[in-house]
């Protein structure tokens, strides 16, 4: 028995029935099939029923220009959860669109939208999984919008043409539609997605959303979940070009759809120093501008981003790593540098909430370089990188780690070099023409450690080593000097059971002897300095080198080509001048001349000899005389007397000859007691210059 009539029996039809059109036609006995559809309007209650269980009612509508509509259907009460009704939407081509069912029970029903173009459309109603001939009335609603979707558009042929950077509106019609979108984006730049929808209940994760290129290479995959209506979906580069973005329901172990309305936008910004998607390869690297900054993001877990640098000489590179900020120590991002050969020269991580940082410098030679940025944790957080670079040719070149690969260096001259990671080994190869002494002088950055950082080892010609010596973080090196024959020396660096990647530099010093001078300086009774040194084996002769004043440059005084000699005075001197010296040994062949460490500097100034008072003594209750040893050079004296030790001193007297050398002192009081003090002068083209005090001396008068 039809469910109508069980319904009629009990007297349950609802009273809207009643406004139904008496006519068949009305209640669609007649119609079938899209050629005989009744035509309806918009926005206008249209009324039906399904008489027998094989009825199929079709009706057709006309959109004047592109917008959306949603179905408003209703019907009398059956009591059952079961669908009774079905209806399907179709386009002027009888393509199918979309269908839903009507409950029994539910008696109003009003349907998610669906985008459509202008044109012709049909819908279709039938019974569901069950019968009913009760009436049902509904209503296509139409809303005129230039910015929905227009179905059917499922695939990359059909997909809908909008510009970027304003909002697209849709909806997943069923578990299997899939809606397409296509953009033209003139300009090479950045783009990001902007995703909304209505609200639904369940934190089931119910769109997925992605971005194709031209060749329908995926460039970015998102979910969207149902609880969260807004979300902004990462950034990415992309060069200037075609575009599509993909909706669609989420498949994965359970389809889970909704055809709850949702609009997105297409964000995009013109820029020149984004990366270009899909740069995932050495082959498809980006060209990148040495010290200059570009943008990337990792747009997927299993995402590369290369980058390729060309430098035209010899230099060192570090790089700068930035990017928007992550809640987590983890390290998201691996940046690793490779030479044109591929081979990995230089890879560090960034961790989520460091946001700025600049990594360790290597030494690099002319060529062809790439960058790749990698997940390590994965995070799309937009990212900026810069490739510092610096010509040079103080710097070691990797990969020099074995001693085929070894820089060749000079002696004496400084090399730059740094350690790349725990497992760098920096090799050197250097020529001693000559058997002498040499060693290794090791200096770098300051790191606040006390531990050994750097091993530093010389090898000979057949790799055997002769010395090895440590280095800490707070402190620099020289080792001792190694006798040398003639040849072929390498020179190994690398970590200790720590390291560092702050920058070193070293040199390989050559000398002759293994020993350095000292000498002495003092001033003569004629104003004169007299010198002399330690010798050094093997001397053929020294030089001595004099600097005038307080900061004075250091200049050749005098070359003493005698390895025995090793005093010499220096008569060319100014009374009243402070003078500095120092001394180097040097040995002359047929090969050139070589030299020895300085001396140490040894600094004096030229002045008369202090006064020594011999005798100070009461001769009576009013004189007290004061006798004094001879300054050499002197032009006189002057006497000074004060009542205490420590207070102000007053000149009594002034000797205009350095024979005289006593002085009687009349103007002293009986039982006083006095101090005195006395310092030669030398009056020079009517300047008089001043050797020290003696020292004071007390007496105590009769």
């Amino acid at each position: 028995m039809c469910c109508g009539l069980i319904l009629a029996l009990q007297g349950q039809i609802s009273a809207w029935g009643a406004n139904l059109e008496e006519d068949e036609f009305s209640l669609g006995a007649d119609t079938s099939g899209f050629a005989d559809a009744r035509g309806i309007s918009v926005n206008t209650t249209v009324n039906g029923s399904l008489p027998t269980s094989s009825t199929e009612n079709y009706y057709k509508f006309t959109l004047p220009r592109a917008g959306y509509i949603y179905v408003e259907f209703n019907h009398g009460y059956v009591d059952r959860d079961s669908d009774f009704w079905n209806f399907s939407i179709y386009n002027g081509s009888y393509e199918y669109i979309t269908d839903r069912s009507s409950n029994g029970k539910k008696l109003t029903t009003t349907y998610h939208s669906v985008g459509l173009a202008a044109g012709t459309y049909y819908i279709k109603i039938n019974p569901g999984y069950y019968w009913s001939d009760i009436s049902y009335n509904f209503v296509v609603h139409f809303v005129a919008s230039n910015s929905w979707e227009k179905e059917k558009n499922d695939s990359f042929e059909s997909a809908n043409v909008f510009g970027t950077n304003i909002a697209v509106c849709g909806s997943i019609q069923e578990s299997n539609d899939l809606d397409f979108y296509k953009f033209e984006v003139p300009q090479d730049g950045m783009a990001y997605i902007e995703f909304n929808h209505e609200y639904v209940d369940s934190d089931w994760d119910f769109w997925n959303i992605r971005i194709y290129n031209q060749d329908f290479e995926e460039l970015m995959s998102r979910n969207a979940s149902g609880k969260k209506l807004n979300r902004i979906y990462g950034k990415l580069g992309i060069p200037a070009g075609t575009y599509y973005i993909r909706i669609m329901e989420i498949r994965s172990w359970q389809v889970y759809w909704s055809e709850a309305s949702y609009n997105f936008i297409f964000h995009t910004e013109a820029s020149n120093a984004w990366e270009k998607e899909r740069n995932e390869s050495f082959q498809t690297a980006n060209a990148l501008a040495v010290n200059s900054n570009v943008n990337g993001s990792i747009r997927e877990d299993s995402d590369k981003d290369f980058y390729r640098f060309e430098i035209s000489q010899a230099g060192y590179v570090n790089f700068d790593f930035g990017h928007t900020y992550v809640d987590s120590d983890r390290n998201y991002w691996n940046i690793t540098i490779f030479n044109g050969s591929y081979e990995e020269l230089i890879s560090r991580d960034a961790d989520g909430k460091t946001l700025n940082r600049s990594y360790a410098v290597v030494g690099v030679p002319a060529g062809i370089y790439y960058v790749r940025v990698t997940k390590s944790y994965w995070s799309d957080a937009a990212y900026n990188l810069k490739v510092n670079y610096t010509p040079a040719s103080d710097w070691e070149t990797e990969l020099n780690e074995n001693f085929e690969t070894s820089d060749f260096i000079s002696m004496d001259t400084y090399v730059n070099g740094s350690i790349k990671d725990d497992n760098d080994k920096d090799y050197y190869k250097l020529d001693v023409q000559r058997p002498g002494f040499i060693s290794i002088a090791f200096g770098h950055d300051v790191v606040n450690s006390d531990n050994s950082l750097w091993k530093v080892r010389l090898y000979d010609a057949s790799f055997q080593e002769l010395k090895v010596a440590s280095c800490t973080g707070k402190s620099d090196l020289v080792t001792s000097p190694y006798f040398a024959a003639a040849g072929t020396y390498y020179v190994r660096i690398n970590g200790d059971w720590h390291w560092s990647d702050v920058p070193y530099h070293f040199k390989v010093t050559y000398n002759f002897t293994d020993s350095t001078p000292w000498i002495s300086a003092s001033v003569t009774g004629k104003q004169q300095v007299k010198l002399s040194w330690s010798g050094v084996s093997n001397a053929s002769g020294y030089e001595i080198y004099r600097a005038v004043g307080k900061g004075g440059k250091y200049t050749l005084l005098k070359t003493i080509a005698n390895g025995n000699t090793q005093s010499y005075t220096d008569k060319n001197v100014t009374l009243g001048k402070t003078y500095s010296y120092k001394v180097r040994g040097y040995y002359a062949d047929g090969g050139g001349t070589l030299y020895s460490d300085f001396s140490s500097k040894k600094t004096v100034k030229v002045a008369l000899a202090k006064v020594k008072i011999s005798k100070a003594k009461s001769l009576s209750s009013k004189r007290v005389q004061i006798v004094w040893k001879k300054v050499s050079g002197a032009s006189g004296y002057e006497v000074y007397r004060s009542k205490t030790k420590n207070g102000k001193y007053k000149k009594i007297g002034t000797l205009k000859s350095w024979n005289k050398v006593s002085f009687t002192d009349k103007k002293v009081s009986r039982k006083k007691t006095y101090y005195y003090k006395v310092r030669a002068y030398k009056k020079v083209r009517g300047k008089k210059y001043y050797g020290e005090y003696s020292g004071k001396k007390k007496v105590r008068v009769k």
